[in-house]
């Protein structure tokens, strides 16, 4: 090769490698052009997108505002009729009882006249001539008379009374089939171990404390001679147990609360919802009319109100071992109040597990059926339960609540 030809060669090289570069760059800028333009389109898709969440967002923020007024507005205008109402069965009472000042008294003097008419005819026939001991005998059969006029219109006019109350609260039926001396109000406690009622002297003198009182309970449970306040009271336990092993967190107002439950025997509460349950245990003869469904709706509707609950949150529920009126049925339908009838009572723990404090710090203590402070213990606090059997409650750590003297 001419020598002289070679700075054409490296002349042509370095022509296309400036060539080759610049195709490069082209190539290079048209790739940064495309990304750009790509870039540029997808900036606006998630501008777009963004207002569009926004728009969206801003649209279930107003219509959740929206809903939430409404029924805050319900909400006002339902607890405003609660008052109302309420505001009217006062005064309703108050009438009634500004009433007995007049209707009840007219016809309870009424009756009270007729019932001692006989007394004004021996007085009548006495009545004759001016004889002084016969005067005197007629002054006293009509002195007689006018007590026994007195004291049959009270017992009239509160047997009126009680009789329209009873419509008014139908919980009072229970309230007058309880004997007060079942119920202890005190909380004291006798220096009688009750235990004792239920074992031979025999069986307690040789026994361990364990075994008397596993063998009183045993018999308590078995026993068909329990008070109608006892019986109640296993009742609402009963279903109190069905509705904790739910997982319900369950009050058992009526068994503490005793006449003063409002007719909230049992308070069981969930996330979803809280259940206001009235349990009635009667005569398999006996038929549940619509007062008592009344009263639950009326006692649901107070507890919402109390406790500042939006509606639906709170629902009643009836349970009872009998049956219901045709009219409580329809009326307990009318007003959402769930029903179960025929419902018997089922095997539950008994024994109340509690954690007390004295001076020497925490006290673990259980309560049999038939202790003092049995009703008016309550089983709420964290490691507290209902125990089947005393050595399940001795093996926690729990000793007998009753203290007696003697033997």
């Amino acid at each position: 090769m001419c020598v002289y030809g070679f700075p054409f060669i490296i002349f042509s090289i370095r022509d296309s490698i400036k060539s080759k570069r610049k195709e490069a760059e082209n190539a290079q800028k048209k790739v940064y052009d495309t990304f750009m333009r790509e870039l540029e389109a997808t900036n606006a898709k998630n501008d777009e997108r963004v207002k569009e969440l926004a728009d969206e967002y801003n649209c279930k923020f107003s219509a959740l505002t929206a809903e939430y007024n409404s029924r805050t507005a319900a909400l006002t205008v339902e607890r405003d009729s609660a008052v109302e109402e309420l505001e009217k069965h006062k005064a309703n009472l108050s009438s009634l009882l500004s009433s007995n000042l007049t209707a009840m008294p007219w016809l309870a003097g009424m009756i009270s006249d007729y019932l001692t008419y006989d007394f004004e005819v021996e007085a009548k026939k006495l009545e004759w001539g001016h004889n002084i001991q016969r005067e005197k005998k007629t002054a006293s059969v009509r002195a007689i008379r006018a007590d026994a006029q007195k004291r049959i219109e009270e017992a009239k006019i509160a047997t009126y009374q009680l009789e329209y109350l009873r419509t008014l609260y139908p919980a009072l039926d229970d309230i007058l089939e309880t004997d007060y001396k079942e119920l202890n109000f005190t909380g004291e406690i006798p220096e009688y171990d009750p235990v004792r009622d239920y074992l031979s002297r025999e069986e307690w003198l040789s026994l361990s404390q364990i075994e008397r009182d596993q063998l009183a309970l045993d018999r308590y449970v078995q026993s068909h001679s329990k008070s109608k306040w006892q019986i109640g009271r296993d009742y609402e336990l009963s279903v109190a147990y069905e509705y904790r092993k739910k997982g319900y967190v369950v009050d058992t107002t009526g068994s503490y609360l005793q006449l003063e439950d409002m007719g909230r025997d049992v308070i069981a509460k969930s996330k979803e919802n809280i259940l206001i349950i009235q349990c009635k245990y009667w005569s398999s003869s006996k038929t549940i009319h619509e007062k008592h469904i009344m009263q639950l709706y009326g006692t649901c509707v107070l507890y919402q109100i109390e406790n500042h609950i939006m509606p639906g949150v709170v629902k009643g529920l009836f349970i009872t071992n009998t049956k219901l009126s045709d009219k409580a049925r329809s009326i307990a339908a009318a007003l959402n109040i769930t029903v179960v009838e025929n419902h018997p009572i089922t095997e539950f723990p008994r024994i109340k597990c509690n954690i007390g404090r004295d001076e020497f710090g925490p006290t673990k203590i259980y309560h049999l059926p038939m202790d003092a402070q049995y009703d008016i213990t309550q089983i709420k606090n964290p490691g507290e339960f209902y125990a089947f059997t005393v050595k399940e409650a001795v093996d926690a750590g729990f000793r007998r609540a009753f203290r007696w003297h003697g033997q």
